[in-house]
């Protein structure tokens, strides 16, 4: 078995400290779109994955379920700051490490599974999607672990 590096040790306190630094979503969008991320294809994935784990829900509930995604990738590069720019190569890092394994090589996992049980709990009941639950906090996950893909180095072998 491969042990891998924990490249950094998140705990509760360092992800308030993120949620308060990026709850400016129009900011985050800007400075991550001049460095060059594409917005429209992080929306794009963050809605194609709610709409696969919230099949049955309401367009508002999918665009609430997208919400979560896109609340963990904004509180992933706040900690980490990203390295390059392709979300596309970072969805494609996830599928393969998983998002647990991506989220093992930067926090704290037990502060991790807190921030985010409490962060779905408080989305599912301020917008009804109780039964959705179990569904944003994947999406939380999916999202906080592609963010930090994006600051994981890419490596040159595999870019080829």
């Amino acid at each position: 078995m491969i042990r891998r590096e924990m490249l950094a040790s998140f705990d509760d306190v360092d992800f308030e400290r993120a949620v308060a630094a990026s709850v400016d979503v129009a900011g985050a969008r800007r400075r991550l779109e001049a460095g060059g991320l594409d917005w429209e294809f992080l929306s794009y994935v963050a809605v194609g994955l709610a709409a696969d784990l919230v099949p049955a829900g309401s367009a508002s509930d999918r665009g609430a379920a997208a919400d979560a995604f896109v609340a963990g990738f904004l509180i992933a590069v706040t900690l980490v700051a990203p390295v390059h720019a392709d979300v596309s190569r970072a969805v494609d890092v996830v599928g393969t490490r998983g998002r647990h394994g991506l989220i093992a090589d930067y926090c704290d996992l037990a502060a991790a599974a807190r921030f985010e049980t409490a962060y779905a709990a408080a989305l599912a009941e301020a917008v009804g999607l109780g039964a959705a639950e179990d569904a944003l906090v994947r999406l939380f996950e999916s999202g906080l672990a592609t963010g930090f893909a994006l600051g994981t180095p890419v490596d040159p072998a595999s870019a080829a």
